[in-house]
């Protein structure tokens, strides 16, 4: 409920707003003089009078009244809206994600609302798969949804941005992260370094390396591999910055 605290400015302008309520209600209660101001009885009489009442509960009703209306028109309609493009941006990267994790060839054909928000769990998951020995269609798979990936995130910058200055840095270093991974997957095509890939329809099979490019395979393996370890790490700093 007060997560936009969190926000250094929201902080101090909801800080303030309580201050100045505070200082109405001492304004208009008129507490007992302090006896450390009984040598001040001008002062004392100017702070009391009817005037000043009015001066200053007026200022102060304003401030608060403000806050108010800033609270109902621009903060709570702008963090919904904060809310449902971080959702939109959390499933982007999720894809690239669930697609790796979960063998999913297909995804690349898949529309976005086929995935589901990024989940940390996810992404363990997935940094522990790369640390062992991940099957070569899962890299396979890589490639095609960062090819598919790669517009959307390019064009999502201006999202990422609304959001704030961290969240757009974060944003270009994963799109940097997809561009390489879609690089590696068009010129490992271009290169014909996968080969031909069995029973792709029924999801059956597995790509199968040509023996004259079975070092350069393993090469493209270990730049996706690499690639993909950063994209998990940036996932973690999004997701920290989300919530």
């Amino acid at each position: 409920m007060f997560s936009f605290l969190k926000d250094r400015r929201e902080f101090w302008l909801f800080c303030g707003a309580w201050v100045a309520f505070g200082l109405l209600l001492i304004v208009k209660i008129k507490l007992d003089v302090p006896a450390g101001m009984n040598e001040w009885p001008r002062l004392i009489t100017a702070l009391q009078s009817d005037a000043f009442e009015d001066i200053a509960g007026d200022l102060l009703t304003g401030v608060i009244s403000a806050y108010f209306f800033y609270l109902i028109i621009e903060l709570i309609p702008r963090r919904r809206a904060e809310k449902k493009t971080q959702a939109i941006l959390s499933t982007l990267v999720s894809s690239l994600v669930e697609t790796f994790l979960h063998d999913r060839v297909t995804a690349h054909a898949e529309p976005l609302g086929k995935f589901h928000a990024l989940d940390v769990e996810e992404v363990a998951q997935s940094r522990t798969l790369l640390n062992g020995k991940p099957d070569l269609r899962q890299f396979l798979s890589l490639a095609f949804i960062a090819k598919w990936g790669y517009p959307k995130f390019s064009n999502s910058l201006q999202l990422a941005v609304s959001l704030g200055v961290d969240h757009a840095r974060v944003w270009m270093d994963l799109t940097d992260c997809v561009a390489r991974i879609k690089d590696h997957g068009e010129r490992a095509d271009r290169t014909q370094l996968l080969g031909k890939m069995v029973d792709l329809i029924n999801l059956v099979g597995k790509p199968e390396i040509d023996e004259n490019v079975e070092d350069e395979a393993l090469i493209w393996q270990y730049m996706m591999r690499d690639d993909m370890k950063k994209f998990l790490v940036l996932a973690e700093d999004w997701q920290g910055i989300c919530h």
